[in-house]
């Protein structure tokens, strides 16, 4: 959620890829939630690093998901910066004008999908 509003992600055609454009949002905006619907109980593992201030910090987020929809939790770490979550001008400040999160989803099976997550900022 940004702003109070919903927004729809775009999934690729193999649904591993998911993007958001936010980039025509005002830089006040801020992020509170997200979501992430899978037809199947699985884990996901996602993986980024931050550089500040030259020391680069690596952001590891390992989740377990229900079929049906759930709360990522990646975005609880924005509601550091306040109830309402955090703006969209402090996370490109730190992050540049794009988020890029890697990393896998493995279904009970064990069988395992490379994943991305990308957020455009304004």
């Amino acid at each position: 959620m940004v702003a109070g509003e919903t927004l729809e992600y775009t999934v690729s055609s193999d649904g591993l890829s998911l993007s958001a454009d936010l980039s025509g949002l005002p830089g006040t905006s801020k992020i509170s939630s997200g979501t992430m619907d899978v037809t199947e109980n699985s884990t996901i593992a996602l993986s980024m690093s931050i550089e500040v201030e030259g020391i680069t910090i690596p952001i590891n987020l390992t989740q377990e998901l229900t079929a049906g929809s759930n709360s990522v939790s990646i975005f609880e770490y924005f509601n550091i910066f306040g109830e309402d979550g955090v703006d969209l001008n402090t996370i490109k400040g730190f992050l540049g004008s794009s988020i890029t999160l890697a990393g896998t989803l493995t279904d009970t099976s064990g069988n395992k999908s490379n994943v991305s997550m990308k957020l455009l900022l304004p």
